[in-house]
């Protein structure tokens, strides 16, 4: 307080709570991860960031793929279905 050091107690995992922050501090191997205190969710590394807009990135490209496979199989599906119109009336 008043600019002086306070030591910080560990929590029992050993990490470290940073009131200032709101943050738990915790070492993972010779990294340090920070973890949202209210949450308990860490705060991603920059490669996992980019790991994680990866795989959204894919997994949006791939439901657009299947949307346009739909969307194409549907309008085949109802040019059949005209044409079947069409030919039954023919035949009336």
């Amino acid at each position: 307080m008043n600019g002086r050091y306070r030591r910080i107690t560990p929590e029992a995992d050993g990490s470290l709570r940073s009131l200032t922050t709101g943050l738990l501090l915790r070492t993972e191997g010779k990294r340090l991860r920070l973890v949202d205190a209210a949450t308990g969710e860490p705060l991603l590394w920059d490669e996992e960031k980019n790991s994680e807009i990866s795989r959204e990135r894919a997994a949006r490209q791939a439901a657009e793929k299947k949307a346009d496979q739909e969307a194409t199989a549907r309008r085949a599906l109802e040019e059949e279905l005209e044409q079947l119109r069409r030919e039954l009336k023919r035949g009336s």
